[in-house]
């Protein structure tokens, strides 16, 4: 039985994401499956941050997404220093997430604690013209067993 649930939770994605209506509008919601979730999310934003790649988090094959096409991220210069817009793809469902290069290491620091194992949550965008929440969500056991059981049920959008 040990061997089954290692493997198990070896095949696990590192996030699940989904796009739903939460108390405060459009939220996208990343739920870390661990601490070293959260370790990777940072190493992405500080790549950002440090003059790497655009990426696409929904072709990543550490990150399982519900009712998200297509999420960009995006080193930019100017202002806002973090934000969430509608991509050009498929409106509704496709977003960019762009933010400054300092932008990418705050939020970096954001998450801090998260990727120590700390149980919580944070939003991971701030301005309020944005287009939906982004949210983090790490060690919070009801938002993780919610995410496994629709993960079980839904296809990984490619």
């Amino acid at each position: 039985m040990t061997n089954q649930r290692q493997q198990l939770k070896d095949e696990l994605p590192l996030f699940v994401g989904d796009l739903y209506d939460g108390a405060y509008g459009p939220t996208i919601i990343l739920i870390a499956s661990s601490p070293v979730a959260c370790v990777w999310l940072q190493d992405v934003f500080r790549e950002l941050a440090h003059g790497g790649p655009n990426r696409t988090l929904t072709s990543e094959p550490k990150m399982q997404f519900t009712n998200v096409e297509v999420l960009e991220v995006v080193c930019r210069p100017g202002s806002p220093r973090v934000t969430l817009r509608h991509g050009e793809d498929i409106a509704e469902k496709s977003f960019v997430w762009s933010a400054t290069a300092q932008g990418w290491l705050y939020l970096a620091d954001l998450i801090q604690s998260l990727a120590d194992g700390g149980a919580g949550h944070q939003y991971l965008t701030e301005d309020k013209d944005d287009v939906a929440l982004v949210e983090l969500s790490s060690g919070e056991r009801e938002v993780l067993r919610a995410a496994r059981l629709a993960g079980a049920e839904t296809p990984q959008a490619s």
